[in-house]
């Protein structure tokens, strides 16, 4: 039985028509072609992912990883981590 994984957050760049998806089952970020529909490519996260964002001028992928208390930055051109920031989870 294939593994199963669900969405966490996603978000569209429509024009490159590509869908950012990432999830906290296996800690992933997905780059998925929606022409073709096929993950054109998959990244291992640190932890467990929360959200994802494009910066206005879409060549920045923002992610929420709340499992690994950063915030990564994602080149959508390259589709590879350019940068991380260390954030500091408060207790509740």
């Amino acid at each position: 039985m294939a593994d199963t994984y669900f969405p966490a957050g996603l978000t569209i760049d429509d024009k490159r028509d590509m869908l950012y998806v990432v999830t906290k089952e296996n800690n992933s970020l997905y780059f998925i072609d929606l022409k073709t529909k096929k993950t054109i490519k998959q990244l291992e996260l640190g932890g467990e992912a929360y959200t994802c964002k494009l910066s206005p001028d879409r060549n920045t992928l923002f992610v929420s990883c709340w499992g690994c208390d950063k915030v990564e930055m994602f080149d959508t051109k390259l589709m590879k981590l350019t940068c991380s920031f260390c954030c500091w989870r408060q207790s509740q």
